[in-house]
């Protein structure tokens, strides 16, 4: 009776155990059909917010770029060194605007005013000086920007190197190439008309500013009168007109105002 009992137990004990064992293949079998219709929706959806999470990531992180301002005041130069090791002066009312650090294909700044600048070597990511309607791009090199917002024209003279004048495009048109410049080149864009005129100059008059020094060199009288007024910050009038025909060649070292201006009466 015992060996029989122990026998019908174990009987019906497998036969549980085949209609669980059964059960369970018939549950595994129905979950693995379910996921392969799912796999391919849930792995799309996946991706999609996977691309969509970095995106935003990527957006939120080029807007929170921090940026710092140069303000150079009316009475002096300022020297600024930016993150990647660059040297630039601001001339007097001049300000520049750039990133806390430089990210992306290019090192963009933004000049109101006048800068002279040293651009640290960098094949790699392009230097851009925004300055109003033309964009200034360098790899490394020497070169001054006056591009003061009072002023028709915008001024571009090379030193060192080599560098490219852009035109900014209208809404999401890429800028044009307008100009490549060699050293010695002195590049005149005009803002009435959009041309722009390459002479060559071989003194220093046109960044001699950085030094505390102003060079004139057969320079009409009224273009000396608004370097004067811009350096000294004062108002200078010329009331006679045939003066504005005449030409100066001057170097002013620190000298003061009532001097410069007894200069030029002499």
């Amino acid at each position: 009776e015992i060996n029989t009992r122990q026998s019908r137990n174990l009987i019906e004990k497998s036969g549980y155990d085949l209609i669980r064992y059964n059960r369970r293949k018939y549950i595994t079998t129905v979950i693995r059909n379910i996921a392969a219709i799912l796999l391919l929706p849930v792995l799309g959806l996946g991706i999609y917010f996977y691309v969509k999470y970095y995106s935003s990531v990527s957006v939120q992180t080029t807007t929170n770029i921090a940026y710092n301002e140069v303000f150079s005041s009316v009475d002096a130069i300022t020297k600024i060194i930016l993150p990647d090791g660059s040297n630039v002066w601001l001339n007097h009312s001049s300000s520049l605007r750039f990133p806390a650090t430089f990210q992306g294909k290019s090192r963009d700044v933004e000049l109101k005013g006048e800068g002279y600048f040293e651009i640290a070597h960098n094949p790699d990511m392009p230097f851009v000086v925004n300055a109003g309607e033309l964009k200034i791009a360098a790899l490394g090199t020497k070169f001054n920007v006056m591009a003061y917002a009072g002023e028709n024209h915008i001024e571009t003279s090379l030193i060192e190197g080599v560098v490219e004048i852009q035109k900014t495009g209208e809404g999401k048109k890429k800028a044009v190439t307008i100009s490549k410049m060699k050293p010695n080149d002195l590049a005149i864009y005009n803002k009435e008309n959009s041309k722009i005129t390459t002479k060559t100059v071989k003194d220093e008059r046109y960044f001699s500013w950085k030094d505390g020094k102003l060079i004139f060199t057969a320079e009409p009288m009224e273009e000396v009168v608004k370097k004067l007024s811009r350096w000294f910050n004062v108002d200078i009038i010329i009331k006679n007109p045939e003066l504005n025909d005449l030409l100066l060649t001057a170097t002013f070292v620190n000298e003061t105002l009532p001097q410069v201006m007894e200069l030029l009466t002499i």
